[in-house]
């Protein structure tokens, strides 16, 4: 018995090679796309929540002067503002893909090491690489298992980046009404307010003349 045969192990290299190809800089660069998209968003919300604030409340005298439908508007600027402030951005992944990406290619190197080992050590060999050929089989199986990392890595940042564009389209939304409402109980307590002065000189004119 001559045992496994050096093109044997060759091939289950080039086997690991071709899986080894899956895990290439497109990938990688995939990855960083993805998480710096859903890091700026996370961004953007953030700054967007900021900005809103906090929601208009009405003035006595505004609720005088518009009764229910002053109520009204505060509690859709409230319930609008709630919206707003509980969108969130799911960035776990992104936060973990560095180092991810850093493991994938310290462990790329380690197994190139392995496989440049490997290739040496069957070059004056035609036959008896039983050993060599378990090192290969191994070492197709790690090749394999970091592609499938690296693509799973790549489908979740994909599915966390779409994920976090609806939820900023949905939160620009939301602001955008947020601030109409909220400018609108504004804009109840500025007319009230000016009801109130109007009538405050109306009665010290009124005053006067009878003085």
């Amino acid at each position: 018995m001559s045992g496994k045969k050096s093109t044997e192990v060759a091939d289950l290299l080039q086997q690991g090679w071709a899986a080894r190809e899956l895990t290439n800089n497109r990938l990688d660069d995939a990855i960083r796309k993805y998480a710096e998209s859903i890091l700026k968003n996370k961004k953007e919300l953030s700054g967007l929540q900021a900005k809103a604030g906090n929601s208009e409340t009405l003035s006595s005298d505004a609720s005088g002067m518009f009764g229910a439908e002053g109520q009204k508007k505060v509690q859709e600027a409230a319930a609008l503002l709630q919206k707003l402030k509980s969108a969130v951005v799911v960035e776990k992944n992104a936060q973990e893909s560095a180092r991810e990406l850093k493991r994938f290619a310290a462990d790329l190197q380690k197994y190139d090491s392995e496989a440049a080992d490997i290739r040496r050590a069957i070059a004056n060999k035609y036959d008896y690489c039983n050993r060599e050929y378990t090192q290969a089989s191994a070492l197709k199986k790690k090749y394999e298992k970091l592609a499938a990392d690296r693509r799973a890595l790549e489908t979740a940042l994909q599915r966390e980046a779409y994920t976090a564009d609806e939820v900023l389209l949905e939160a620009k939304k939301v602001f955008s009404q947020f601030e109409a409402v909220n400018k609108a109980v504004h804009d109840m307590n500025v007319m009230a307010a000016n009801r109130k002065q109007a009538e405050a000189i109306r009665k010290q004119v009124t005053e006067y003349k009878q003085g």
